[in-house]
């Protein structure tokens, strides 16, 4: 599966429960998930067969202080 059709296929599968899906410059998928779905989400891409994803490579998270906040 190419990242554009695994692009596509996550935006369809959790359609409800992601920001946005993106290609990169450098072709990698960027995906952002609403705060409450983030462990269902990640829950589908490990047991889903079409995913099988077994590694977290990368999170990010954004401190707000002004707001009192943590974007994750």
């Amino acid at each position: 599966m190419t990242n554009e059709e695994l692009k596509t296929k996550i935006e369809s599968d959790f359609k409800d429960k992601i920001l946005s899906a993106n290609l990169s410059a450098q072709k990698e998928l960027i995906v952002s998930v609403k705060p409450e779905a983030y462990l269902s989400v990640c829950q589908g891409f490990r047991d889903k067969s079409e995913y099988a994803f077994q590694h977290l490579s990368c999170q990010t998270a954004v401190d707000y202080p002004k707001e009192n906040k943590i974007t994750m």
